[in-house]
This record gives C-alpha cells, structure tokens and sequence, in this order.
C-alpha cells in the first residue's frame, strides 16, 4: 500500500540510513515505519511511544500495510533492548526531551549504531549536546514548511519578504569524538561550513532579519543580540561563497 504522509516525513526518511532493523521513538500513527520500510530503508520497525492511543493508530497501520512493524508501549528508548536496531529515529519533539531521552541511559544509547534527530526547538541546544557527549554529527540537513498565512501576512506590505513557516533541523549522529565546536557552529551547524542548500540559506537570511528586527524595535542596545547578529551575519557571508 502506497503511504501518504507529509513533507516533513518524507524529508525524514529521505535522509533515514539503510538499516536491517530501525525504530521510530515516539512513533504516533506509524506513517513514517511503514515509509521506510515501503522505500527500502529499513527490513523491519520498531514502532515505540509512551501514548497508547497513538500507538493504537500505529498497531492499525501495521495490520492494514501487512508491514513487518512492531509496536511498543514505553517512554523514550525504554521499549528497546540494547543494540536490536542500527538506526533510531527521534523526531517530533523539543531539543531538550530528545537530549532527555539520549542522557537516559547511556549504556543503551551508545549500543545503536545512528541516530536520525529532527528537534523542533534549540537546535543549538541538541548541537552542544552531542558535541560535548562522545556524538558525532555526520551530516545535517534542513526543511522548510511553508504556512501560507503567515506569508501572506509577512508580504502584505512588503511584496518580496520571506515565506512564513517552520524550519525543520535534520542530524544523523554516530557514537565518536570530534573537536569542540566554535560559538557559530552551535548556532549554525559546523556542516554548513562547508555544504550549501538554497533551504538553509532561507533560513540564515530569515534568522538575520529576525535579529536586525529585534535590534531596530528596541529602545536600547541588546548586547547579547548585537553579538548574535554579528555572528550570524559571518556565517552568512561565508555560507554564501559555498554557492560560487
């Protein structure tokens, strides 16, 4: 059966590595198990979340698909046994319940082979945490879900500003060591030093207006933003020359 799920999902499991067994940690209504399996990404799933309604939609999906999807009741990585997947997904949730979820148990953490995170807020936060806890991020990528509300909102007065939405970070980490990142590479990724993609230069030019906006509405000097904008405007700079 063909699944239908959102680009959000999809980018998901476009950017989900080859696994024999993966699990889906706070898994909802399964869609994104079964994508993988359906796109050849993964043999078998294990679907885990710590809602019983939602995982009652996902037990439904895996008898109506036929797919090779086990579900599991539980919080965060509790459901798992230690090494049974090479690749678990966590998404749908804030920077910090995911850095909740991987400090847990490290014994059990450190037994999988990938990690695919997608944190809704603080990435920075999410960055510094693997950084500073034996992770390494092997790539990271990024998606854009426009609201088209707030864009007609933002070009109501100005017909050439930015599209409103959401920006989705991705990262594929690994248990290993890798040098402490710098200030701007918490913000913005030290994988972006050196891959350019159109979305994320979207993103750096609507986090610089953001902060310009803040700068100019304020009755007086904000030291810390000043330093923001500062840092984000030499990460742009240099992002753009990845492009020539």
């Amino acid at each position: 059966m063909a699944i239908k799920v959102s680009t959000r999902l999809q980018k998901l499991a476009d950017c989900c590595p080859v696994s024999k067994v993966a699990a889906d940690v706070g898994c909802d209504h399964g869609k994104l198990s079964a994508l993988l399996i359906e796109m050849g990404k993964a043999e078998r799933m294990i679907a885990t979340d710590i809602s019983e309604p939602s995982l009652k939609k996902a037990e439904r999906l895996a008898d109506e698909s036929g797919m090779q999807i086990e579900t599991r009741l539980g919080d965060g990585l509790k459901p798992l046994l230690n090494g049974e997947a090479e690749t678990v997904v966590i998404a749908g949730m804030g920077a910090m319940q995911i850095i909740d979820i991987l400090s847990a148990d490290r014994e059990k953490t450190d037994s999988f082979a990938h990690f695919l995170l997608c944190p809704h807020t603080y990435p920075e936060r999410l960055r510094e945490y693997l950084n500073t806890n034996g992770f390494i991020i092997e790539r990271e990528d990024i998606l854009f879900e426009e609201d088209e509300q707030k864009t007609q909102k933002n070009r109501k007065n100005d017909k050439d500003a930015l599209p409103g939405g959401h920006y989705y970070p991705i990262f594929l980490a690994k248990k290993g060591e890798e040098s402490a990142f710098e200030k701007d590479e918490l913000l913005y990724g030290r994988w972006w030093k050196t891959h350019f993609d159109p979305t994320y230069q979207m993103f750096l030019e609507g986090r610089l207006a953001h902060l310009k906006s803040i700068i100019e509405k304020a009755p007086a000097p904000i030291k810390e933003i000043e330093e923001q904008k500062e840092i984000c405007e030499a990460f742009y700079k240099h992002f753009l020359k990845l492009e020539e």
